[in-house]
């Protein structure tokens, strides 16, 4: 689903404690238990362009107050326009700037050597995709009552890009769950079936997608492990290892140190934050990634890449280290420091623990919605 499905997901749960009445339309097959879900039976990259006639003739059939667009393709309004009453209020939430998401799928550069290149995929988005998704993305901004960004920088992005007037906007971060992350969640059972024990453990969790930087970070561990030999890294999330990888990785002389776990179940990724000792970051741009806000609720600092909205939730020094994207050596000196340093990764922890409970808590972030929603009205 990704992050912004997650957001959707999370948003509706915590808004309905909240006593509202909520619906969901999104791709994907229908489940006969999710009794406040529309799933338009197609792929989510034929989302909007099938569900406009479907669009039509349910949503005609509903009273509406506020239709929140969760932005990822662009032109996710247009059915609506067709399709609400006169008194619906429209929002739309931007997660990412288009047009800087697409200057990041580039080349991956270190000490003069190319890591890796755009795949073809990739290189199609930024040249044909992006520009379609920033009409879609622009459009929706222009008709909607409303537009959350949710960060800072995205809504500086946006704000220009679109030329949306700076009193249409608003500010909402994304939310983690505290309950489903916490510091009580047992990571034994992690460490005990990847035989880890009790060495220093990094955890990386995201996509293979070029500007996630996962080859910068597997490029900085052979630094890494001169100085902490015993350490393991843990991926999350990206493609179980090719043959090219296992060449990369061979080559490198790591392999015996990386964990590729594949795509993890939702209910077990909890228990990996709380097996590692350390969460890595090294995008090459993001919005506000729920990496971070996971890790935060889990009480684990975070070594990350300046980029996107990533400042504005971690605090250097505070709850994490920052270094500046693409700087292999800073990342691997801040991460060989904090598995040094227990004492320090402790205090940095939980003040990411008392930081998520304090602005980035779903039930906090499903009010903020909830008052933008009713100004509108």
């Amino acid at each position: 689903m990704g992050g912004v499905g997650e957001v959707a997901y999370n948003l509706q749960r915590f808004l309905m404690r909240c006593g509202v009445d909520t619906f969901v339309i999104t791709s994907g097959q229908t489940n006969p238990a999710d009794t406040n879900i529309l799933r338009i039976p197609c792929g989510k990259t034929s989302f909007v362009p099938l569900s406009a006639t479907y669009f039509l003739r349910k949503v005609k059939k509903m009273d509406f107050d506020v239709i929140n667009i969760q932005e990822e393709s662009g032109l996710g309004v247009v059915p609506f326009l067709f399709a609400r009453k006169a008194r619906t209020k429209i929002a739309t939430t931007l997660h990412t700037s288009y047009i800087q998401e697409a200057k990041a799928l580039r080349p991956l550069v270190v000490g003069g050597h190319t890591l890796a290149s755009p795949t073809r995929d990739e290189f199609v988005s930024k040249y044909l995709l992006t520009p379609v998704k920033f009409l879609g993305a622009y459009v929706d901004s222009m008709v909607s009552d409303r537009v959350i960004a949710i960060c800072r920088k995205t809504m500086e992005d946006c704000r220009i890009e679109f030329r949306i007037p700076q009193s249409k906007m608003s500010l909402v971060y994304n939310g983690v769950d505290i309950d489903k992350f916490n510091l009580q969640v047992e990571g034994s059972v992690v460490r005990d079936f990847y035989k880890l024990r009790d060495r220093p453990v990094m955890l990386y969790v995201g996509r293979s997608e070029i500007r996630k930087g996962l080859l910068l970070l597997l490029w900085s561990l052979q630094g890494i492990l001169s100085e902490v030999s015993d350490a393991r890294l843990i991926v999350v999330g990206a493609n179980m290892p090719t043959e090219s990888m296992n060449a990369f990785l061979s080559h490198l002389g790591i392999q015996e140190n990386v964990i590729f776990a594949g795509k993890v179940r939702e209910d077990l990724l909890p228990q990996y934050y709380s097996a590692c000792d350390l969460v890595v970051l090294p995008s090459t741009y993001e919005g506000l990634p729920l990496v971070v806000l996971e890790a935060m609720a889990s009480g684990k600092p975070v070594v990350a890449s300046r980029v996107g909205g990533v400042p504005e939730a971690v605090e250097n020094g505070k709850n994490g280290i920052l270094f500046e994207s693409g700087d292999v050596a800073e990342m691997a000196k801040s991460i060989v420091f904090l598995l040094r340093n227990g004492s320090i990764r402790r205090r940095m922890g939980a003040s990411g623990r008392r930081i998520a409970e304090r602005k980035f808590d779903w039930g906090i972030i499903a009010k903020q919605y909830l008052k933008e929603f009713e100004d509108l009205c």
